[in-house]
């Protein structure tokens, strides 16, 4: 069976490796609402970063509830990584510069055009503090979730 720092690491990697996850919050009739987004962390899984315009439904969910959880796939589907935790929308361009440009080549292909310096701006950070992390890799002899401690 493999260490608990194992796992840590092929979480890591999987993150780092795919960035662009599943991210759920929940909708004001307390529904899960889920979508495409990139996400970066700098600090080995303690925390996650986002970015995101400020009028979108995710930021409206956020403010009703903070909790949130991720689905990071391992291209090939042989590693998925689940992450729960609560978010908070952080207005403020030193948030959102410090990933802007690991996310902008992603965000590009979700906007409706280029980002502009004008709309960069106008984007919010959205960090999420992570509670647990589940990683399920049937290459490791992993073939149910398993709960790793977090960073």
């Amino acid at each position: 069976m493999t260490d608990e720092r194992e796992l840590a690491k092929v979480a890591l990697r999987v993150v780092d490796v795919n960035p662009l996850g599943v991210m759920t919050t929940i909708d004001e009739h307390g529904y899960p609402h889920a979508r495409w987004m990139t996400a970066v962390t700098n600090d080995n899984l303690r925390t996650l970063m986002t970015l995101t315009a400020a009028g979108t439904r995710k930021v409206e969910h956020l403010r009703r509830c903070d909790k949130v959880c991720w689905l990071f796939q391992e291209e090939g589907q042989s590693d998925v990584v689940l992450i729960k935790g609560r978010a908070e929308v952080t207005p403020g361009a030193v948030a959102a510069h410090e990933g802007w440009d690991r996310m902008a080549q992603v965000a590009r292909q979700y906007a409706a055009g280029p980002l502009s310096d004008e709309a960069h701006l106008e984007l919010l950070a959205i960090l999420t503090r992570v509670e647990t992390i589940e990683l399920l890799s049937p290459r490791l002899g992993l073939f149910a979730p398993r709960a790793i401690a977090a960073g």
